[in-house]
């Protein structure tokens, strides 16, 4: 027999007995449960308002709406103990079953996705890092800044600045930058931190180390990547100490710069109150590699001034040396076409002389212009050179104009090999020998001699004479173009500029000693030994 109709049963209070105490318990505990629900569902509702970046929307939907249909079980619970109505509170528990069920079918496979987003304790350390992460890209911004408003004398005092300023960044107490040659497997100081002089008491430090001879601080061009040790006083295999006097170290980062596929520099920060992090290392490279790029385009902008003023020098001194044959040519020619109207014949050879002396003047400055418009241009393919074999070479070419000073070419033994461009070195030989032959002076004794002496990391060969010599304020000029200390001498006055040009085109320098007017001259210059 079907009963659909409310009168067919008997409400809930029946089997309570109408007991008014055990009535009350059930119908005030539906009643304040059903309210706490619906209560929950409403605040879930508001969160869902205000929070529209809320996760698992549809879980959450579920959520409140599985919430609303048990409160409404809980109400019909206490209005079945009075109304029989369990038809409508059947029907309401079978859809909060359907969607419990949804909703556990939703929120099961999202567990996984659930454990895996961050508690508020990591969501606000990691806002700190990035706080934090914030602060430090605008303080190396700014940092930039005064590197490239920066007023540097050259650019090892705009790196120097570039190191103080890093050491604030990262709140480190020391630190340096060397720079690095691949090829040398070399390192050169460039910057000490102005706090480490006072704490270091190394006598006659080292500014050169081969990669070879170094430990730990080494390993960041060994391993191609950036070094941290946070207690410096443990036991670590790549140490190798420190000499005596050396600042004490406590914490050490270091990062390589690379330019072009190259390490072209290291920079070190010491002794940081608090350990080097991730976060430091990013910036420092970040800064000193923007830093480089600086530097660089400063290096660039001042040779480019260089060439600028070289080339307005050498334009000037052109028109000017030029000019003087040309006026000669054309004040001679005048005087001859004079005498050819006046038949006045008894001048012309010698101001037909004249003419053709300017015109050799004018080829000998145009081939020498040319011959120096080459250099760099037009260079052979650098080899293993005998210097001994190269200077035979040279005394050979030249054993006319040494007969003819009454002098000879003394060579030292012993020369060593030379990685060079074979003509181009020879060439600067024969001009530097020339040039003394030229000023030997009437010593009755004339002696050039050619050798080699070590100057520290370097080989610096030279040229001895002991001819007129050259007073100290012409040491400076005395390689430009066209300067020549006399006037009535032979030659074009470009040969020491050609010399010049070829010993930076191979990476070396050229300067002159001497002590004045008869002691004698001795250019010297250095090549690489690579």
């Amino acid at each position: 027999m079907n009963h659909t109709m409310v009168s067919d049963y008997m409400a809930h209070g029946y089997c309570f007995s109408w007991e008014k105490g055990l009535v009350w318990l059930h119908v005030t505990s539906d009643i304040l449960t059903g309210l706490s629900y619906y209560a929950i569902a409403i605040a879930m509702a508001y969160f869902a308002f205000k929070r529209r970046d809320i996760l698992f929307k549809d879980v959450f939907a579920f959520f409140a709406t599985f919430i609303i249909a048990c409160g409404t079980t809980h109400f019909l619970a206490a209005y079945t103990v009075y109304v029989p109505h369990y038809w409508l509170e059947g029907y309401v528990k079978a859809l909060t079953a359907l969607v419990s069920a949804i909703a556990a079918v939703l929120f099961i496979p999202r567990i996984p996705e659930a454990i895996e987003l961050p508690s508020l304790a990591k969501t606000l350390q990691k806002v700190n890092e990035l706080n934090a992460e914030q602060n430090l890209n605008k303080e190396r911004q700014l940092i930039l800044l005064k590197v490239f408003q920066y007023e540097a004398e050259d650019i090892k005092d705009l790196l120097d600045f570039a190191l103080e300023q890093a050491l604030e960044m990262t709140s480190s107490r020391f630190g340096y930058i060397y720079l690095y040659d691949e090829e040398k497997r070399r390192f050169t100081l460039n910057s000490w931190s102005k706090g480490v002089m006072p704490e270091c008491s190394i006598q006659d430090a080292q500014l050169v180390y081969d990669l070879d001879k170094t430990g730990l601080w080494g390993e960041v061009v060994r391993q191609r990547r950036s070094i941290v040790v946070n207690d410096f006083a443990a036991e670590n295999p790549l140490k190798r100490g420190y000499p005596e006097g050396h600042v004490m170290l406590q914490r050490f980062a270091s990062v390589p710069l690379i330019d072009r596929g190259r390490i072209v520099a290291v920079v070190g920060m010491a002794n940081k109150e608090s350990d080097y992090d991730d976060a430091n290392l990013f910036q420092l490279t970040l800064l000193m590699d923007a830093v480089w790029k600086i530097t660089e385009r400063r290096r660039v902008e001042e040779e480019l001034k260089q060439k600028v003023a070289e080339l307005e020098r050498f334009t000037y001194t052109v028109s000017h040396d030029l000019k003087s044959p040309l006026i000669t040519i054309k004040g001679f020619t005048g005087a001859v076409e004079k005498a050819l109207a006046d038949g006045n014949y008894g001048q012309m050879p010698n101001d037909l002389k004249r003419i053709s002396n300017a015109a050799d003047k004018m080829r000998d400055l145009l081939n020498d212009l040319l011959e120096l418009s080459r250099i760099g241009r037009i260079m052979h393919t650098p080899e293993a050179v005998d210097m001994n074999l190269l200077l035979q070479g040279v005394a050979a070419d030249l054993a006319g104009p040494l007969q003819a000073a009454g002098t000879e070419l003394i060579v030292q033994p012993g020369l060593p090999m030379v990685q060079c461009d074979r003509l181009r070195i020879a060439e600067l030989v024969q001009n530097l020998v020339e040039n003394a032959i030229k000023y030997i002076g009437d010593q009755p004794e004339p002696r050039i001699r050619f050798g080699v002496r070590v100057d520290g990391e370097q080989r610096v060969f030279f040229v001895q004479d002991n001819g007129t010599g050259i007073d100290e304020k012409y040491h400076a000029t005395i390689f430009g173009l066209f300067n020549q200390l006399d006037t009535k001498s032979d030659g074009t006055g470009i040969g020491l500029a050609l010399a010049k040009r070829i010993v930076e085109i191979h990476g070396g320098r050229i300067w002159v000693e001497s002590h004045g007017s008869g002691t004698g001259s001795t250019f010297c210059f250095t090549l690489p030994k690579k």
